[in-house]
């Protein structure tokens, strides 16, 4: 299977991210913040799953795009994963729930048993549905009438799934990430007859690529957070002190002595990440904590930013969401609750 872009952290995954390196420790352990980033995180890392399963499925013919996200008029829709093929697409829903999971057909619910906690969810197969109807109206906007086809995949493997009604369209709709790659062979066989040749398929695959826009999160609203919830300035790696001094080339921590060179990069990162798309040389000088404006110009540009504007009102544009660093998970969280 051909994967026509790869899947990267979302920005909401790399602000909450950020956010556990740039908030003070006291506000990093906020109940709502650590939930979230877990669900945001499980999230991931079951499309990931999903991801590697179709990375063996040999099909030369199909075309993989890892969360997309497309426009109808004022409107956006995401799609987990979709597959373009000769025959039809497929819109894949993905689930990362562990325990049991029970599908209530009469009221449209999916419960997740774990341990002691029930948890309800919007019915997964009628969230495809939907997407599947945004999807379709999108294609007609360019003369497109391709039919497609809902899968929900539990990417968790050690999840149990039950279907309790016995409901047929969950039966065929739901399935666990091992039996992923029979029921798209199984659906794909079902159509007959080609629509597409691969040079159309190309072709649409351009238009997909083209019209993808990430979903930008704004932290600082969600949380309501204020100036005096983060650090100011750079905080040392090894003992976490802050802020550290700029001498002689290097970030200086003035309590342990360590050395850090590229330690103003991971801060500026995360200024993108939590506030604006943008930062000023005058803003970044308030950011690292240092009063000299060259020092931080020649960081600046040493970043090889997008820049805009000259003199006073050059600004330095944050990279693309998929070029910020994906192994940069924070430090100081305590990584033993994410288990879901």
């Amino acid at each position: 299977m051909n994967t026509m872009k790869v899947r990267s952290k979302p920005h909401v995954l790399l602000a909450h991210e950020a956010l556990f390196r740039r908030l003070h420790n006291k506000y990093r352990y906020n109940e709502s913040l650590q939930e979230n980033y877990q669900n945001y995180r499980a999230g991931y890392l079951g499309e990931k799953n999903v991801d590697y399963k179709l990375a063996l499925f040999p099909k030369k013919g199909f075309f993989h795009f890892p969360g997309l996200r497309l426009k109808n008029g004022n409107h956006f829709f995401q799609i987990d994963s979709l597959i373009l093929t000769p025959k039809l697409i497929f819109n894949i829903e993905i689930k990362n729930l562990k325990g049991v999971l029970e599908y209530n057909a009469s009221h449209k619910q999916l419960i997740q048993l774990d341990g002691e906690k029930e948890l309800s969810y919007k019915d997964p197969i009628l969230q495809a549905e939907i997407q599947k109807k945004h999807l379709a109206y999108w294609l007609q906007q360019f003369g497109l009438n391709i039919p497609i086809e809902t899968i929900v995949v539990s990417a968790n493997q050690s999840a149990i799934i039950r279907n309790t009604e016995n409901d047929r369209t969950f039966h065929e709709r739901f399935v666990s990430l091992e039996n992923l790659i029979f029921k798209l062979d199984d659906i794909f066989h079902r159509y007959q007859k080609s629509l597409l040749s691969i040079r159309e398929l190309k072709t649409l695959s351009k238009l997909l690529l083209k019209h993808d826009t990430p979903l930008r999160y704004d932290p600082v609203s969600h949380y309501n957070l204020k100036k005096h919830h983060f650090i100011e300035g750079i905080s040392c790696e090894k003992c976490d002190h802050f802020p550290i001094n700029r001498q002689r080339g290097y970030w200086i921590c003035p309590a342990c002595k360590e050395r850090n060179l590229f330690g103003h990069e991971r801060v500026i990162l995360d200024y993108f990440l939590i506030h604006q798309n943008e930062i000023t040389t005058k803003i970044c000088q308030h950011l690292l904590q240092t009063a000299s404006f060259s020092t931080v110009y020649h960081l600046l540009r040493k970043m090889n930013l997008k820049r805009i504007g000259e003199k006073k009102n050059r600004r330095y544009v944050a990279p693309a969401i998929s070029d910020f660093p994906q192994d940069a998970e924070p430090k100081l969280f305590d990584v033993s609750i994410l288990d879901r």
